[in-house]
């Protein structure tokens, strides 16, 4: 942080070393057979401790990639992975942002099932990693098309910015053959990631729908005003109305991906 002021925090990589065993020490524990072994998670998750202890003094993030043991998890900012299972990462990151290479879901070629991983992406608030138009980055081989597709999305994705899921039963639904989710993000809004799963751009989808979407939260009631971000077209208000822990929006032409996003009554 002293050599670096510039910069808002880095990564820590290869966290799943704090998976393996160190047969030269003994953590009092375990064995393997009848050797005394060390599980390397906790002199790891010292080490991370340290380091994050250290980049929040100077006012620094710390990412870590590659994480297995809630351990080591204790004290980040966030992760990102190699790994592109999207609902693990997911589960693991309901409070924290998380981001994961495009590794499993080809993007060469038929986007189909890249923009559908992307749609998962944004019902679980696991941000992509970026491929550019003609340059490598990170692992990521450059794509003009996949590039394109990301840019449609990143304003939807910028509205999950400080996410933090909900965790209540049953607290949103939506019509039609489409999937949702609910989060608060960083500026106390919540945020509805909707996701169609017959409509796909890369398949040319010109087709919209109106969509009915339940909220269901304490504080449904004070629902007032709602914005739809849309990957197929300009932003747009949706009509909201609400009583005692339940609001009702109605989404005039959902297509293919769309946010909304609620505010309260000022």
């Amino acid at each position: 942080p002293i050599w670096l002021p510039d910069f808002q925090g880095f990564i820590i990589d290869r966290l799943d070393w704090s998976s393996k065993y160190d047969y030269g020490h003994d953590d009092g524990f375990c064995m393997i057979g009848d050797c005394p072994i060390e599980n390397l998670a906790e002199p790891v998750a010292a080490a991370v401790q340290s380091v994050c202890r250290m980049a929040h003094a100077a006012q620094k993030r710390v990412f870590v990639n590659q994480f297995y043991r809630v351990e080591v998890l204790r004290d980040v900012d966030g992760y990102c992975h190699e790994n592109d299972y999207v609902p693990a990462m997911a589960y693991v990151a309901p409070y924290r942002p998380v981001s994961a290479w495009e590794m499993r879901q080809n993007y060469q070629g038929d986007l189909l099932e890249f923009e559908i991983q992307m749609k998962r992406r944004l019902q679980f608030a696991v941000f992509p990693q970026m491929i550019a138009h003609e340059f490598p980055i990170s692992q990521q081989k450059p794509n003009p098309r996949a590039a394109d597709l990301l840019e449609l999305y990143a304003p939807l994705f910028d509205t999950l910015t400080g996410k933090r899921q909900v965790l209540l039963a049953h607290c949103v639904a939506a019509t039609g053959d489409n999937d949702v989710n609910l989060f608060l993000n960083g500026a106390g809004e919540y945020v509805l990631p909707l996701t169609s799963r017959s409509r796909h751009r890369s398949r040319g989808a010109e087709e919209r729908e109106p969509v009915t979407v339940t909220v269901k939260t304490p504080d449904a009631g004070t629902f007032r005003s709602a914005e739809v971000r849309s990957a197929d077209g300009p932003s747009y208000s949706a009509a909201v109305s609400s009583v005692k822990g339940q609001a009702t929006i109605r989404i005039a032409k959902h297509g293919t991906a769309s946010v909304v996003v609620l505010r309260k009554l000022a």
